[in-house]
């Protein structure tokens, strides 16, 4: 982590690229760390869905907004639950290890889908998610139950 945070210049604003973009931005971040070289790796694996800007203008405001419902189960937690699942397996492979990490996540809905969903097929995890019994609609208890990972009501 920076000491301080990192002026950005205005140009990366103006990258259209998603991926690119939070390359550029976190960049910053993960600069003299162990993941500093895979950092690409990971934004790729991270937002391998279609991430969508919208264009408005209202009279002589302009505005971009980040529509954030493309990802696998069409909800904006998918972006961060899908960058520390590539980031964590990323730091598994460089430690080598073949030990199995459990995920626990308590949810009453978004959340948890998103975590299983990010995690699914990533070597070396187990998820283990927790949602309160008749709490969560039908549609949420599929994405939490559809994985194939263990989940308790």
């Amino acid at each position: 982590m920076p000491e301080s945070i990192p002026k950005l210049n205005e140009e990366l604003m103006t990258i259209d690229n998603y991926q690119e973009f939070s390359y550029q931005l976190l960049s910053h971040f993960f600069k003299d760390s162990s993941l500093e070289d895979d950092l690409k790796d990971i934004v790729n694996q991270a937002f391998n869905f279609p991430v969508v800007s919208k264009e408005y203008s209202e009279g002589e405001v302009e505005y971009s907004v980040l529509e954030l419902f493309h990802g696998p189960t069409a909800g904006f937690k998918d972006f961060g639950a899908r960058f520390l699942a590539s980031t964590m397996s990323e730091l598994a492979k460089n430690k080598n290890e073949s030990s199995l990490t459990t995920i626990l996540v308590a949810t009453s809905g978004d959340t948890g889908g998103a975590v299983a969903s990010a995690f699914n097929n990533k070597a070396g995890f187990k998820v283990v998610i927790l949602f309160p019994k008749g709490r969560v609609s039908p549609r949420q208890k599929h994405q939490l139950t559809c994985w194939g990972i263990m989940w308790y009501q």
